[in-house]
């Protein structure tokens, strides 16, 4: 065990505090057998295009809230599932007082509004009362559009009064 510690352990280790965080340089790979220096040569490469491609990714995303934050409106982004994934700054701003009490990041957007609809007003108006209803028609079901010259969005989906 003591053999295999200074022929494989040991040189894995200078290895790994040898690497920049950087990853400025190639770091020599220290005396080791053939086999561990092709694997320790592949982990300080793969190590340096992680670095790469995190440092990269951290760009991008920096650039993308940079433009969304500059926006003058609000900007909401919802993922397949309609989980609210990303807001700027000036979404809460067009919000009533109940949903801007109720949002958070992962919330689905039929459950966040319900929630909100039970503290208070959520649409304008002019929306109308069913609005949450009449939008599940083109959010929540994954029926075949059209219903037979309905108008309505999505077949099977009807409100109260029966229409969608």
């Amino acid at each position: 065990l003591a053999a295999l510690r200074r022929r494989l352990a040991r040189p894995a280790l200078a290895l790994l505090r040898r690497i920049r965080p950087e990853g400025d340089a190639p770091v020599p790979i220290p005396r080791a057998p053939a086999a561990l220096r092709r694997w320790l040569g592949a982990a300080r490469d793969g190590l340096a295009r992680r670095r790469v491609y995190e440092a990269r990714l951290a760009e991008g995303e920096a650039r993308f809230r940079a433009a969304a934050e500059s926006l003058r409106d609000g900007l909401a982004i919802f993922d397949a599932e309609d989980r609210l994934v990303y807001h700027n700054a000036r979404y809460p701003e067009n919000l009533t007082e109940s949903l801007r009490a109720t949002m958070a990041l992962g919330k689905r957007w039929t459950g966040w509004w319900r929630e909100a609809a039970a503290l208070g007003p959520v649409f304008h108006p002019e929306m109308g009362g069913d609005y949450l209803e009449r939008s599940r028609c083109s959010i929540g079901s994954t029926a075949s559009p059209t219903d037979a010259g309905s108008g309505c969005a999505r077949a099977g989906c009807r409100t109260a009064g029966g229409s969608c």
